[in-house]
């Protein structure tokens, strides 16, 4: 089963790809595929994980997609071989990942938190945030602030009456770091790498026209946070 991943799609049975060798399409159910795998054992948890997929990024080699409660899940093309990687250690229903980019390095997903994440005695910690896993280093870091001088636009609700979005530009514009989670950009819409690959770019865009989050990471800046969190 050989598949491109211009011939994949989702919906709310799970993924959708187009068999090659036999020309016909075939539905991957994530839950049956992570029950199959032993990630999975419905009879251990109350509520069942859905089949929903959230994010689907190709790579040459890899297919990366984000789902309800399992984790992240990755088809090798070559290998035929599908794998999980969760910064969590069991699927929890409602816990949803969202991939937003993949290359041969680094993935990027929103996601993580646990699923009653809001609660008043849930530590921040537990909140949903932007994770990036080192497929060389095989290990997930979590970016909860970024320098300020990455940081282009940060997004903000002053005088905007209705969007609530809680970042201060006058607290954070001589700060050293700007928290992610509080300046509403740590749900990106949109990540690019830039640059030949040196850099990656991150936007989140809202409903209010000119307003928006903006901020780069470079690739230095990540091979050196990972050092530090492995020593």
């Amino acid at each position: 089963m050989y598949f491109r991943a211009h011939f994949l799609g989702w919906y709310s049975d799970g993924l959708v790809a187009w068999h090659k060798r036999t020309r016909t399409w075939r539905v991957y159910n994530m839950s049956a595929l992570a029950e199959a795998a032993g990630w999975y054992d419905p009879g251990t948890i109350s509520d069942p994980v859905s089949n929903d997929i959230y994010g689907l990024v190709g790579t040459p080699d890899r297919i990366w997609m984000g789902t309800n409660g399992i984790g992240i899940i990755m088809l090798d093309e070559h290998a035929q071989r599908w794998s999980r990687f969760d910064v969590a250690d069991r699927p929890t229903a409602g816990r949803n990942s969202f991939v937003r980019y993949a290359d041969d390095t680094y993935v990027f997903a929103w996601g993580g938190g646990r699923a009653d994440a809001g609660r008043h005695d849930v530590p921040e910690s537990s909140y949903p945030g932007l994770e990036v896993y080192s497929i060389q280093r095989d290990t997930w870091m979590r970016i909860s602030a970024v320098p300020r001088v990455n940081v282009s636009a940060l997004a903000t609700n002053h005088g905007i009456k209705g969007i609530a979005m809680g970042c201060s530009q006058v607290r954070y514009a001589q700060a050293a770091y700007v928290p992610l989670r509080e300046c509403s950009t740590n749900h990106p819409d949109r990540i690019v790498a830039t640059d030949g690959g040196a850099v990656y770019e991150f936007e989140r865009e809202f409903p209010a026209p000119g307003i928006s989050g903006r901020f780069i990471i470079t690739r230095i800046q990540l091979e050196a946070a990972f050092a530090s969190q492995l020593r």
